[in-house]
Parts: structure tokens; sequence; C-alpha cells
């Protein structure tokens, strides 16, 4: 992306100024790897709190910033209508456990969203919320783990300008564990070069509904070394 996949708030607000009820945004972002400032955030909050709006963010790779100035605080601290949601499988890196959570400080919406689940499924497994509890007993063990992965791959990331003799372009980020890398190459078929000729999964942008050719690359994994070799 021209701009690094910056959010250009000007053009949210005149979105909010046509009327909208939800505001939905996801730092880090699945599949780019932006984040937002600090600054930025407050500026986001700020517009909805003069338009009205409701916050919804998706914060389930929350706790992989690649440095401190780039932390972000919850939505729900900053906003009495901002929703935070977040997962075990993601930020702490096991897929596995399927439990989530969403906070708000506004109880009438939280009692909604709890009849409407209680529609969807009655309970969630018992041998996942016990394995979740241990889990959350140790999330900052586990996220300086995980995160170590991560800052070992972003290095590699230096001299990453192509797979397989295709050239790609990527953007590197402050956050997150995954870069949408631009090819001038058809991303599907990328993809499908990639699965046959090295057996590694890759995402095409078409995914993720963009217009951009693009291929979404993992780099959290102690195999991304691999990968490399593999690619390169």
């Amino acid at each position: 992306s021209e701009n690094n996949w910056s959010l250009n708030l000007d053009e949210v607000e005149e979105y909010f100024k046509q009327g909208c009820k939800m505001f939905i945004v996801n730092f880090p972002h699945n599949p780019t790897g932006a984040t937002l400032a600090a600054s930025e955030l407050s500026r986001i909050v700020a517009l909805c709190k003069q338009y009205d709006v409701w916050l919804l963010s998706d914060e389930v790779f929350k706790g992989l910033e690649h440095s401190v100035e780039h932390k972000l605080p919850a939505v729900a601290d900053l906003y009495d209508k901002g929703i935070s949601v977040g997962v075990i499988s993601k930020g702490f890196g096991i897929p596995g456990i399927r439990i989530g959570w969403l906070v708000c400080k506004n109880r009438q919406l939280l009692g909604k969203v709890v009849n409407i689940k209680g529609y969807i499924s009655v309970c969630n497994s018992q041998v996942d919320e016990l394995l979740a509890s241990v889990i959350l007993r140790k999330h900052e063990e586990l996220t300086r783990r995980n995160l170590s992965f991560v800052l070992k791959n972003k290095k590699l990331l230096i001299d990453f300008n192509a797979v397989l003799g295709n050239k790609i372009e990527v953007f590197i980020p402050n956050a997150g564990c995954c870069i949408f890398a631009q090819t001038q190459t058809g991303a599907k078929m990328l993809v499908d070069k990639v699965a046959k000729q090295s057996n590694f999964l890759l995402y095409p942008s078409a995914v993720f509904k963009s217009k951009v050719q693009a291929v979404r690359i993992g780099f959290g994994s102690k195999r991304f070394g691999e990968f490399l070799k593999a690619v390169n």
C-alpha cells in the first residue's frame, strides 16, 4: 500500500457525517500488520463520541506489539460505547482453545449479547474453559514467548523480497505476526504454487476482499526460517 496501510481519519469522519451506527477496527491488523498511533486511537474515540457511534475493536492480536511504544489500551477502557473483543487463540498462539471474550461498560449491550449467545450455543467446552483459565494465569509468560519468535523472524523480513522467483513488496509492521506481501503475480496463482512446491499455506488477497494483489504470510512460527528457505 502507498500509505503503509494507514487509516485516513478524515475519510472516517466523512462516513460518520453520512450516518454510522458502529465503527469496527482491528489492530494489530490482520492481514497487514498495521497498527495505530496512540494519537490516532484517541481521535477515533473522540469522533465516535462526537457522532455517538459504537466502537467495536477486534483486539485478538493484542500483546504482540513489537515495542512498548506501540501498545494501545483496550477500547473498552476508553469509551462507554467501546467494545473490545479478544481470544485465546491468536496472541497467545494456542488456536486449539476456542475461548474468547467481549468487554464493554454498557450493561444493556452485554445483556443483549448474552441472550444472543444463548441461542447460538448453550455453553462452552468445559475442557476449553479449564485450559483457558490456566493459560490466562500465565498470559505474560506466553506473550513474551510468542513475541520472541515474532521479533526474531521480523529480522528475516528485511531481505525477504521474492517467493519462488516472484518479486514481492513487504511492509514490515510494528505489531502482530503477519504481513500482506504485494505481488505483481496473481495472488491465487502464487498461493497454489507455494502449496504445491513447498507445502506451506498462504492466503490470497481475495480471502480478505482486497483489490490489492497480495498474499498473507504469517511470521510468528518457529518454522518461519524453514519457510523462507523453501521459497527462496
